[in-house]
């Protein structure tokens, strides 16, 4: 029962970092067609997969890409996708400043992945 709470905040922070990472994937992306103004990207999805395999040995990126109930949808895919329709219309359409603007607030790098930054330049 004491481990409740512990198994609680430990999900949570696991929660914001998958949703850090689906707004790598649509900042990515965005960038890709919006090149003459990027997002600010802070941790990459290739330093992401290196930080999340080096801290527990799996694949915390791929498990976030895809719906255990639903195997043949890809979160990636569907972010990216999210980005081109974004900005279909130019970057500067409503529709790309909209999203852009949503997704920056997500781009906020979770605590867990500043500590394992920091783990990992400390080795």
């Amino acid at each position: 029962m004491l481990l409740a709470p512990a198994i609680g905040v430990a999900d949570e922070r696991m929660a914001d970092v998958a949703g850090f990472i689906n707004a790598v994937w649509f900042a990515e992306e965005f960038n890709e067609h919006c090149s003459k103004s990027p997002m600010e990207v802070p941790v990459s999805e290739a330093e992401l997969r290196k930080l999340l395999v080096l801290a527990d040995g799996g694949n915390f990126v791929d498990e976030v890409d895809r719906e255990p109930a639903n195997p043949d949808m890809s979160f990636r895919d569907f972010m990216k996708g999210l980005a081109r329709d974004a900005t279909v219309e130019g970057c500067d359409s409503d529709t790309a400043l909209m999203m852009r603007s949503r997704l920056e607030k997500e781009l906020n790098v979770p605590e867990v992945i500043k500590e394992l930054q920091d783990s990992n330049e400390a080795n």
